[in-house]
């Protein structure tokens, strides 16, 4: 589970523990902050679990709702995603409608947890 995060405010590399994260931590407190990128191999598990801990550790910040944006969907696709996160559909409803497989076609079990998370 060794990785790495590049933070961009210090332009250095971070360990992926919250507690080490020094500047990126004091940064996301920041006012000045509204949107966190964080981008992934999409075939890379470990890019995927560092992706959830950072939208968690992001939401445990603040209490204000956020919005996790996904490179994936198209703007058509919103009310669909809107309905999942209500809990009017689920996973796999969701898939089909969005057509996972011909829109993305990556490996969803990457992707479920944070899509779980985001419920």
């Amino acid at each position: 589970e060794n990785g790495v995060i590049y933070d961009t405010h210090s332009h250095s590399f971070l360990p992926p523990r919250p507690s080490k994260l020094g500047s990126f931590s004091n940064a996301l407190k920041s006012e000045e902050v509204g949107i966190v990128c964080i981008g992934e191999t999409h075939t890379h598990p470990l890019h995927h679990r560092l992706q959830l801990r950072t939208i968690q550790g992001v939401h445990r910040m603040d209490a204000k709702p956020m919005a996790i944006g996904l490179e994936m969907f198209l703007r058509e696709h919103q009310p669909i995603l809107d309905n999942y996160v209500a809990g009017k559909i689920g996973l796999g409803k969701l898939l089909r409608e969005v057509s996972w497989n011909k829109t993305w076609g990556y490996d969803f079990r990457l992707y479920a947890p944070i899509f779980r998370y985001a419920r």
